[in-house]
């Protein structure tokens, strides 16, 4: 399993985000029945709980080769399928001030491409993720989110698939990332050795 996040009702989310971190994932199935069952054994709101998304990261195989990928769950969204998003699309989860005024949405979007071309370069892609969350975390008006900034990274390496996270203050982030010193920022998760 690689990371998971979410947008909704945080001790749910948190509740999903532990029970899949406890859980061997092996297929997307498993992720599904791990979503199915915390859904059912919350005691919180089910409308509150359907309303939540949670995004998440998995490596997924096929006969060729490896592969990250990214999808949601979310039951009022997309019931208990996964969706997974589609490359060089960069995908939103909105604080809830913007799921409630599609004005925010449509001036979100007409600042920022949603669009993208990864050249490897990632202080490029780092600084337009955190550019597009320190638009929301400026805004005065959202108060479902702060200044910190947390991300989770999955890189292929020769030694294997390493995992790192940053989580700082994203206008300390966006200043490390113009003075080429964000990688100071990172912090070692784990690294998954691959066999043949």
């Amino acid at each position: 399993m690689g990371w998971a996040a979410g947008v909704g009702l945080a001790d749910y989310l948190d509740t999903l985000k532990t029970n899949l971190a406890k859980r061997n994932v092996e297929h997307t199935d498993d992720i599904i029945k791990v979503y199915k069952e915390t859904f059912q054994s919350n005691a919180s709101s089910k409308r509150l709980k359907s309303d939540s998304v949670l995004a998440f990261s998995w490596l997924g195989f096929t006969q060729n080769q490896l592969l990250f990928r990214i999808g949601y769950l979310g039951e009022k969204d997309f019931g208990n399928n996964i969706a997974i998003t589609k490359n060089n699309i960069f995908n939103y989860l909105h604080p809830y001030e913007y799921v409630v005024d599609q004005t925010k949405v449509e001036n979100f979007f007409n600042k920022f491409e949603d669009k993208y071309d990864f050249d490897g370069d990632l202080n490029s892609l780092l600084k337009k993720l955190l550019e597009r969350f320190n638009y929301f975390a400026k805004d005065k008006d959202v108060k479902s989110i702060d200044d910190i900034c947390d991300i989770g990274i999955q890189l292929f390496t020769n030694d294997g698939i390493v995992k790192i996270r940053i989580k700082e203050q994203v206008d300390i982030l966006l200043k490390a990332i113009d003075e080429g010193d964000v990688s100071n920022y990172f912090k070692l998760i784990d690294v998954i050795t691959l066999s043949n």
